[in-house]
C-alpha cells in the first residue's frame, strides 16, 4: 500500500470520529494492525477493505481514491497477503524493512539485495550470493577480497612525509648552493610521486601502477639541466639529446608489463587471492546505501511521530506535518533504491572483472 492510500485511511477514520483502538475493536483486530495500514507498512485484506468502506459509508473507489480498478486492487491485495502468509516477498514491493534488515526485491519478487548488521549482500538471479561486503572484506562468488585500507593509509603517510622531506631538502640545498641548486633541484619534487607509485605497484601487484612517465620526466629534466648548466665541463652526451629517446620506453613498458599484469591477475584468481581494483568505488557505494538506509529509518520515525501527534490533537498544522513526513518517507525510499542500484552497478563491475579473468584463464 502506498502513502497516499494510507493517508486516505487516516483521513476517513478521523472523519468518522474513530480512534485506532475503536476502529480495531469494530474490525476485531489489534490497534497495531490498523496502525500498520496507516503507516503504509501493511495492506488490509479484501474483507477488511469492504468493512472499512461500509464503516465509512463510502464505495471502494472512494475509499482507495485511485484510478486503478478496484477489482485489480482487490486481487493485488489478496496476492500480497498470500505472499506474506507464505513468507514470500510481494511482487509489488521493492523495499521491505523488517527486524532482519532492509530487503530490496526485483519486480518478480526475487530478493536482489539484503542490508543488515552483517553488511550488504547482492544476489544472482538464481539466489546465490554474488557480492558480500562486510566485516572488512569483499566476497565475490565465494572468494574473499580483503580491503587493504591500512596499507593505503601507510602509503598516504609515506607520500606526505616524503613531500615534506623533499621540500626541506630543496630549500637547504638551495640556500647552501644557490648558484646551481635552485635551478637543478626542483625535479626532486617528482620523487614522492614515483615512490608512491612503487608502493602501489607492490600492494596491487601491478607493474603498470608504477609511474614510469613521471620517473622518466624527472631523470630527463635533471640530465638535460645538468648538461646545460655545466656545458663544457661534462661529457657531450650528458644533455637533452639524445636522452629524449627514454620517452619511447613508455609504450614499450606498458605493452610488456600490461601482459605480465594480466598473467599475474589470472594466477592470483587461480589461488583465490585477486585484489579488487575498484574497491574504493564499491566502498563508496556501500556508504551511500548506509546513508540512505539511515535516512529512510529517520523519515519513518518522523512519520510515526507526526502520525501520533495528529492522532492526539488533529489540526491543520499536524495534517501538514503528516503530509510532509509522508513525502520524506517516499523521497528517502527513492534515494535508497537509487543507492542500491548504484551499489549493484559497482558490485557488477567487480563481478564482471572476476568473470572476465576466469574466461581469460
Amino acid at each position: 500500500m502506498n502513502i497516499e492510500i494510507a493517508n486516505r485511511l487516516v483521513e476517513l477514520r478521523k472523519k468518522s470520529g474513530l480512534s485506532q483502538e475503536e476502529l480495531a475493536s469494530k474490525l476485531g483486530l489489534s490497534r497495531q494492525a490498523v496502525s500498520k495500514w496507516e503507516r503504509a507498512e501493511a495492506s488490509p485484506d479484501t474483507d477488511n477493505l469492504i468493512c472499512l468502506a461500509k464503516l465509512y459509508n463510502v464505495s471502494l473507489d472512494e475509499l482507495l481514491n485511485t484510478e486503478e480498478p478496484v477489482d485489480e486492487i482487490v486481487e493485488e491485495t489478496k496476492e500480497i497477503n498470500k505472499e506474506k502468509e507464505e513468507g514470500r516477498p510481494s511482487k509489488k514491493e521493492k523495499i521491505v524493512i523488517d527486524d532482519n534488515g532492509i530487503h530490496v526485491y526485483k519486480t518478480n519478487g526475487e530478493e536482489r539485495v539484503l542490508i543488515d548488521d552483517e553488511g550488504i549482500r547482492v544476489y544472482h538471479q538464481d539466489g546465490s550470493e554474488k557480492v558480500n561486503i562486510g566485516n572488512g572484506t569483499i566476497r565475490v562468488d565465494g572468494v574473499d577480497y580483503k580491503e587493504k585500507r591500512k596499507a593505503m593509509a601507510i602509503n598516504g603517510i609515506v607520500t606526505g612525509v616524503m613531500f615534506s622531506v623533499v621540500t626541506v631538502l630543496f630549500l637547504a640545498l638551495g640556500f647552501a648552493f644557490p648558484s646551481y641548486a635552485w635551478a637543478l633541484g626542483w625535479p626532486i619534487f617528482m620523487l614522492p610521486i614515483v615512490v608512491s607509485s612503487i608502493i602501489n605497484a607492490i600492494q596491487n601487484r601491478k607493474w603498470c601502477d608504477f609511474a614510469l612517465p613521471v620517473f622518466i620526466a624527472m631523470v630527463y629534466c635533471e640530465i638535460g639541466m645538468i648538461g646545460t648548466k655545466f656545458s663544457g665541463s661534462v661529457p657531450s652526451w650528458l644533455g637533452w639529446h639524445p636522452w629524449w629517446i627514454m620517452f619511447l620506453l613508455i609504450p614499450v613498458y606498458y605493452t610488456i608489463f600490461g601482459a605480465i599484469d594480466k598473467h599475474i591477475r589470472r594466477s592470483a584468481l587461480k589461488n583465490g587471492n585477486i585484489f579488487v581494483e575498484n574497491r574504493e568505488d564499491l566502498e563508496d557505494a556501500k556508504n551511500e546505501v548506509e546513508k540512505a538506509k539511515n535516512k529512510l529509518a529517520k523519515a519513518k520515525d518522523e512519520y510515526a511521530k507526526a502520525q501520533d501527534e495528529d492522532e492526539r490533537n488533529s489540526t491543520e498544522k499536524t495534517k501538514e506535518a503528516l503530509e510532509k513526513a509522508a513525502s520524506k518517507v517516499e523521497d528517502a525510499a527513492e534515494d535508497l533504491e537509487e543507492a542500491v542500484e548504484d551499489l549493484e552497478k559497482e558490485a557488477s563491475k567487480v563481478h564482471d572483472r572476476i568473470v572476465d579473468a576466469k574466461v581469460e584463464k
